[in-house]
Formats: C-alpha cells, sequence, structure tokens
C-alpha cells in the first residue's frame, strides 16, 4: 500500500492486521467500483436501447404525417406512377436517427412501413401496416352535423335517393324524408285510411352494402296550423304552431339488393310494378311511420318504445290539411301520428332516436340488422382538409398535372345576384363581380405535365396509375361541348376507364352541360323535360372520365345557354336608393337573360355522370339533399302556390315611377290571366319582357302565377303534377370538413365565398297591384306592394317583400358509378398494430 513502506519494520506485526483489513477494504471497494462502472454501462446500453427503440416507433407518424398530408395518395416516380418503395430519414436533436421505408401494394392498397431508429450504437427496428380507404369505398360521406332531407315534391314519377350498389353510405348528422304527392281522396274519419298510389309512393329509394345515420333516421316533420274542418280542429286547441304532422303521402324504402332497388327506381319512373315482387314482399323494407303503435292518431309525447311499428302506407292517415279560414291554404300530410313542437325535446314518431327499441324491431324484421346503423355505428374520424393538403395536391399538379389561375384562361365576367355576398356588397356600393375561368376540357389532357396515355392503356401498371391534378385558384367553369362527354381526344376507351383525374380549386366549379334537343316544349313534345348531360355520352357509347372535384365551395350548375351578369346590368336591373333594392325585374321577367334559357326550356333533367365531390361539410344547408351542388337560373316555376307568389310576381309587372318616360301602366289584377301588358323594349332594366317574349301566352298573355308561360304548357301535358326540374348525380359525395386557419394570410377555407340564395330582400313600395277574387283579401283600387300588401291580412308569410332571383328547385337521385370505377384516390388510413422486429 502506499505509505506502507515509510513505516520501516518497527510495528510491522501490528501492521500486518490493519494491512489486512485495508487489503480487504480496498478488494472490497474496486469490487464495488467494478460493479458500479458494469452496472452504470448496463443501464447505460438500456437507455441508449430504448432511445432507439422509441425513435423507431415515433419515426411511423413523421411517415403518416407525410401520407395524410398527400390524402393517403402514393407519391409520384419519375414516370408519374405511384411510387411502391419510398421512405424519410433523418435525426432528432439528441442524436438519435431513423429511416422510415415504405413499400404500397397496389392489390390490397395496404402500406408497409419498417422504421428503423438508431442512437449510440443500439438499433432498432418495427413494422406497421396502412390500409387505405379509397373514395369510391362511399357513396356519400358526410360529416355535416345538419339534417339532410330527402325531399320529394309532387311528382309521382320523379323517384329521389340513393342507389348506392357496393358502396357505403354514412351521415354524422340526422337524415331525414319529406314528400307531398297526391292520393286521391282523404279520409272522413281517424278510422279510414286509403291505399297508398303504386309504384310513385315507394319513390324514395335508399340501397347500399351498409347504411350509417349516426344521428338517426326519420320523416320529416311539418308544423301545423289550425285545420280549417273537423275531426280535424278539435284536436288542436290554439292558432299556434304547437303540433307537427310527418310527410305527405310516400314512403322510403331501404335495401342492400341492388337490383331491385334499380328497378323500383325505372318502375316508379314507368309509373308500373310490372318488374317488381309483390306489395306483400316490399312492405317489410318499407321505414316506419310511426316506431310504436296503437289507436290512430298516434301521439308521439305519449308513444311506448315496446318495439312495435306502424310500417304498412295502406294504414297511414294521409289527408288534405286545409287551413287559413277563406283563404283555405291547404298541403298534403300524415296524420297517422301527430307530436307536439312546444314542449321541451320533442320527441318525433318516426325518430330512431326517440323509439330505438321500435327502430331495432324493423331493422331486424327488414333484414337489415347488420347493414343498417344509427346510433349504434361508430364515427369514422378524419381531421379537417387543411391549407398543407392543398398545398402537396398542388405540388403534385406541378409534377404530374397542370397549375391554372385567370392570368393563364381565357374568361368572362359574371355578377352572381343569388350569391348573398355580390349582393351585400352592391348594397355597399361595391362592386363584387368575379373573372369566371374557362378551362377547355378537348385540350387540357395534353397540357398535363409528364402525361402518357399509353401507360392508361397498359395492364400490367393498372394499380399504380397515378391521379393526375388540375389545380386552380380561381372561379373555373367546366363545359361540356361534344354529344359524346368530356376530352374527346381521348379516344381509348381504356384511356379513359383508367385515368382519375381530380380537380382542385381553391374556390368553386361551374359545371356547364351540353344539351342535344334545342327544340322547346312550347313548339312540340311538350311533356318530354330537355335533357342536359355534362361528363355523359347520351347514347352510353363513350365512357365517362373519372371526374373528382374538390372545393371548399358548392359545385354550381348553369344551362348551356346561360347569358352572364355584367356589371352595368347588375346595376340597371337592381339599382340601390338609399340603402334598398329598388327592383326593376326579377328572374321570372327577365327576358334579357332568360328569353332562350328558363322561358324556352322551362323543367328539365340535369344528368351529371361519373363526378366525385369532395366539399365542405361545415358550410352546406343541411335542407336539401343535394348538398355539394347549387344551380343557377330559372330552373322551375310555381312552387309556391300561395298568395306570396301571385302578389310577387304581379307587383313586377307595375312600372315604377320615374322609370320609364311614360306614365306608369296601371297596377296588374293578381287574378287576371288575359291582362296584356304594353310593350317594353328587351332590356336588362325593361319591367316585364316585351310582347313576342315566351314569357306569354299566345296574343302576349300573362300566364297564371305570372310566371313563364312553358311551365304551365308542361304542367299540363305531363300526367302528375310537376314543380321541379331533377338533377340525376351518378358519382360519389365526400362532405369533408375544411380547416378554417389562414396561414400567410390566406383564405379560411371553412367560410364560404358562395352563399347562394334564391331571394333578395327589395323595397317595393313603388308598385301596385289588384286583387279581384272572392277569397283571400279583396283590393281592387290597385294597393301597394309595401310591408302591408293586401288590405287586412298583413304581409302574408312575410314573403312579399322579397324577389326572386333564383329558382333552383329540382329533385335529386344520386346512383352509384360502376363497380369497375378505377381507385380515385384515398381519404382514410386505417392503422394496424404496430410490430417490433427482432433485432
Amino acid at each position: 500500500m502506499p505509505g506502507a513502506k515509510s513505516l520501516g519494520k518497527v510495528g510491522a506485526s501490528a501492521l500486518l492486521p490493519i494491512m489486512i483489513i485495508f487489503g480487504l477494504a480496498s478488494a472490497g471497494m474496486l469490487a464495488f467500483s467494478t460493479l458500479h462502472r458494469m452496472r452504470v454501462a448496463g443501464l447505460s446500453t438500456a437507455f441508449t436501447k430504448m432511445v432507439a427503440r422509441q425513435t423507431a416507433r415515433s419515426a411511423f407518424v413523421i411517415m403518416e404525417a407525410a401520407l395524410q398530408r398527400r390524402l393517403w395518395e402514393m407519391p409520384p416516380d419519375a414516370q408519374c406512377l405511384k411510387s411502391t418503395q419510398f421512405s424519410v430519414s433523418g435525426s432528432t436533436p439528441d442524436g438519435a436517427n431513423y429511416t422510415v421505408e415504405a413499400s404500397y401494394d397496389p392489390e390490397t392498397t395496404t402500406v408497409r412501413l419498417l422504421s428503423t431508429g438508431t442512437f449510440k450504437g443500439a438499433k432498432a427496428s418495427a413494422e406497421k401496416k396502412i390500409k387505405t380507404l379509397d373514395s369510391t369505398d362511399f357513396l356519400v360521406f358526410s360529416k355535416g352535423s345538419a339534417p339532410t332531407t330527402l325531399s320529394r315534391l309532387y311528382d309521382q314519377k320523379a323517384p329521389v335517393g340513393y342507389i348506392g350498389r357496393n358502396r357505403k353510405i354514412y351521415f354524422e348528422g340526422p337524415l331525414h324524408f319529406f314528400s307531398v304527392l297526391e292520393r286521391p281522396t282523404y279520409p272522413p274519419d281517424w278510422n279510414t285510411p286509403t291505399p297508398m298510389v303504386l309504384p310513385g309512393e315507394l319513390g324514395t329509394i335508399i340501397q347500399g352494402e351498409r347504411f350509417y345515420f349516426l344521428k338517426g333516421v326519420s320523416y320529416a316533420t311539418y308544423p301545423m296550423q289550425l285545420p280549417n274542418g273537423e275531426p280535424y280542429r278539435s284536436m288542436f286547441l290554439t292558432q299556434g304552431l304547437n303540433h307537427y304532422y310527418q310527410n305527405g303521402a310516400g314512403a322510403a324504402f331501404f335495401t342492400s339488393d341492388h337490383a331491385l332497388a334499380i328497378q323500383l327506381d325505372q318502375d316508379v319512373r314507368d309509373g308500373t310494378m310490372t318488374g317488381l315482387p309483390p306489395f306483400a314482399t316490399l312492405k317489410k323494407s318499407i321505414y316506419p311511420i310511426a316506431l310504436f303503435c296503437g289507436a290512430r292518431p298516434l301521439k308521439a309525447e305519449s308513444g311506448i318504445d315496446d318495439g312495435c311499428y306502424m310500417n304498412d302506407p295502406n294504414q297511414w292517415l294521409v289527408i288534405y290539411h286545409d287551413y287559413g279560414g277563406i283563404a283555405n291554404f291547404g298541403l298534403r300530410g300524415d296524420f297517422t301520428c301527430l307530436g307536439r313542437s312546444d314542449i321541451p325535446n320533442p320527441k318525433r314518431c318516426s325518430s330512431s332516436d326517440d323509439f330505438p327499441n321500435g327502430f331495432r324491431r324493423w331493422r331486424r324484421d327488414a333484414g337489415l340488422e347488420n347493414i343498417f346503423y344509427a346510433r349504434d355505428g361508430v364515427p369514422i374520424s378524419y381531421p379537417s382538409i387543411n391549407w398543407d393538403n392543398l398545398e402537396a395536391l398542388k405540388e403534385d399538379a406541378i409534377a404530374c398535372g397542370l397549375v391554372t389561375n385567370t392570368a393563364t384562361l381565357p374568361g368572362y365576367q359574371d355578377c352572381d345576384i343569388s350569391n348573398t355576398r355580390i349582393i351585400n356588397d352592391h348594397l355597399n356600393g361595391v362592386s363584387s363581380c368575379e373573372q369566371i375561368s374557362k378551362l377547355d376540357f378537348e385540350t387540357a389532357p395534353s397540357l398535363l405535365n409528364n402525361f402518357t396515355p399509353a401507360h392508361y392503356s397498359d395492364p400490367t401498371l393498372k394499380n399504380r396509375l397515378l391521379r393526375r391534378i388540375i389545380y386552380s385558384n380561381s372561379p373555373i367553369e367546366l363545359a361540356q361541348t361534344a354529344a359524346s362527354g368530356l376530352a374527346t381526344s381521348l379516344a381509348d376507351p381504356q384511356v379513359r376507364s383508367n385515368l382519375s383525374l381530380w380537380m382542385v380549386n381553391e374556390d368553386r366549379y361551374i359545371l356547364k352541360p351540353m344539351q342535344p334537343d334545342l327544340s322547346s316544349p312550347l313548339d312540340s313534345n311538350p311533356a318530354l323535360r330537355r335533357a342536359l348531360y355534362f361528363n355523359q355520352d347520351p347514347s352510353g357509347a363513350t365512357p365517362s372520365l373519372n371526374l373528382l372535384l374538390l372545393s371548399p365551395e358548392q359545385v354550381q350548375i348553369i344551362s348551356p345557354q346561360h347569358v352572364p351578369y355584367l356589371s352595368v346590368d347588375l346595376l340597371q336591373a337592381l339599382p340601390v336608393v338609399a340603402g334598398k333594392i329598388k327592383p326593376r325585374n326579377h328572374i321570372f321577367t327577365d327576358s334579357y337573360h332568360q328569353e332562350n334559357d328558363g322561358f324556352k326550356y322551362g323543367f328539365r333533367d340535369i344528368h351529371i355522370g361519373n363526378v366525385t365531390l369532395i366539399t365542405n361539410a361545415l358550410s352546406l344547408s343541411g335542407w336539401y339533399n343535394n348538398s355539394g351542388f347549387n344551380l343557377r337560373g330559372l330552373w322551375s316555376g310555381g312552387q309556391d302556390s300561395s298568395a306570396n307568389q301571385y302578389v310577387r310576381n304581379a307587383c313586377m309587372f307595375s312600372d315604377p315611377v320615374g322609370h320609364v318616360a311614360v306614365d306608369p301602366f296601371s297596377p296588374a289584377p293578381a287574378s287576371s290571366y288575359s291582362w296584356v301588358p304594353p310593350s317594353l323594349p328587351a332590356t336588362p332594366d325593361s319591367v316585364v319582357p316585351p310582347l313576342g317574349s315566351r314569357f306569354y301566352k299566345p296574343g302576349n298573355e300573362v300566364s297564371s302565377y305570372f310566371y313563364p308561360h312553358v311551365f304551365t304548357v308542361q304542367q299540363a301535358a305531363m300526367d302528375t303534377i310537376v314543380m321541379n326540374s331533377r338533377l340525376f348525380h351518378t358519382g360519389i359525395r365526400i362532405l369533408m370538413n375544411f380547416d378554417g386557419s389562414t396561414p400567410g394570410g390566406k383564405r379560411d377555407l371553412s367560410a364560404r365565398r358562395h352563399i347562394a340564395s334564391d331571394f333578395v330582400a327589395a323595397d317595393l313600395s313603388d308598385r301596385r297591384y289588384i286583387w279581384t277574387p272572392s277569397y283571400y283579401y279583396q283590393t281592387t283600387s290597385g294597393s301597394t306592394c309595401g310591408p302591408a300588401p293586401i288590405a287586412g291580412s298583413g304581409n302574408i308569410d312575410g314573403m312579399t317583400g322579397l324577389i326572386q332571383v333564383n329558382v333552383d328547385r329540382t329533385l335529386y337521385s344520386q346512383q352509384s358509378p360502376p363497380t369497375t370505377l378505377p381507385k380515385m384516390g384515398s381519404l382514410f388510413g386505417v392503422e394496424l398494430p404496430v410490430v417490433e422486429l427482432a433485432r
């Protein structure tokens, strides 16, 4: 030991025990020090291994974020095909390194991720698989929380609904069904139902592989006014809107059988049941008007959820509910079951949420137990679409598609007077009319970067074909100009069938269909609605393109005869005086824009072929089931049968003082349909259409309701009441939430720029009308069209101060695209468990 030598020989024997003790202590200390070093080294090794393992597991997030940014589409390779091998790598601030290698299996649409983490010599690996769900797995995917109503008015031969083939139908908000259809009679008492009209009343059809309605389903409710007659009047004690009835004839029909749904859809249009099973077989699939039983009329607030239900429409009490005293307003309604609207949380007779036992019993009896989910469905979680997603799509467009804007495309000015933003700006003296770009689909394919059409007819590449993206930041009109569809320069059917074309826009799309038959119902075949086609060959010979439109806005549809509204038109037709619009015409009298459009063609059928929509669920109205589409123009007439429409339209025929250099002509008599107006020039600010316009009946007489004569002619020629055009959509709708963040001052994607409205508030106090019939309220001296337009009645329904600037009412039907539809692009990634690999 050091220092021992200094003790010499003296006391050596005494030092020996001490030396032995110190020797043992030293050996113990050395052993402890060695063990400590070994333990620290072991802990350090375990720590480095742990860091490497956690790095490997955490690195998955980086690859998944990159894929989610791309909406789960694989990145392009040098040939603009889907890459099957790609990777990300990097390092952390504390010195750990990671690499994630991805292998994409196009057959199973599964991504295998192999992640490796290293830290100070330690290495760990883990594997994870993600199954991507393509947008084509759904017919409708809606994250909207507002109710969606499948609306069907009057037309017994116009089916509506969703026919999804082998696709899923998913709604996070409630789904309601509403029909107003004629039954020939109504019962004299509560116990005499009338048989349903077949097959017309089976025209609300919902078919798919699976249904998810997470906030339930029900027939829509309608608030009641006090009925005129007994036995209904005695049930309602006050005039207030304290009760509701449901529907108005017509049943919702659910099935998973695609062939049956297609046959029923066709038979409803034909008015026959020749291809259908007996009604007794069909009845089980009819959704109940009440999910409990008892004596009619049933009462929702006292209904017992015991598993009983009523789904035989032959036993439903469908009556004509007339109200309003001498005015005798009325609407067809179902009085089988009534509810209260003046109590907290009122129950609804047919709500799957309010009567879950009745719903489950019907679902089982209908054979839909493992197909139809309401509150027992599981929400699909997916983040909002954001600017990061749009930037990734734009990057793909630069590499393998096309980027456009108003500077690179031809265009035109248009002032959409149905856009509330444009009208509000107009009221404040600001012009916000837009420059609309036009994309020529006939040349568009040749403009795509690195586009090789031969790839899309090569069977060996079928599962690696990349979506092609055309990206824009301004309103774009997409027109079909050829009879056989879009992009007819792509003549090879295989190329057309395999190409997935994404149109991505920071703003909105405007579809302009093609109309083959340019004859007018006023001249020939008045019972035939003229048909318009977008992305569709009417003959069926040329396949439609697989087109996807992604936009935070609704997609607008205009007719091929659309005449843009210029700034000067807006100033002339809707001048602003003292902060109020003093209209000179509205859409029913606007011959400048409608003479060769709505005045000529009236009710029409619009066919949208194989178009997938990805639009903003947060910003869409929940009332109409065609959310995602908005029709601009004059597509329908006469949907308002109350005194409102008589008075409002008649008011537009009274020339305001000072408008033209003649004395104002007499007020328009709202009950006289032989009245002939004076001749005025055909300019945007003409008060009424000029003599000779198609607006008038022969002899320049005014039609009933003071709307264009073509609608009257069509209604008379068809063997059913017709009030709407029809929109037939083949394709998919994805209603996603868009993110509201505004990086770098960009627009808020969650807030719509284009909010459509069919009405504009107006000041009609300088106009007059005459009302002479024996019903409603008479005024023969020329009453003002101001706030109290009808003597003694006040403002009927509060609507006469609103003029119509758009009429887009349509019956909507959506059907699945073909089963051979190529993968359009994934929106969801389902994560499978992580597996740690042995080193």
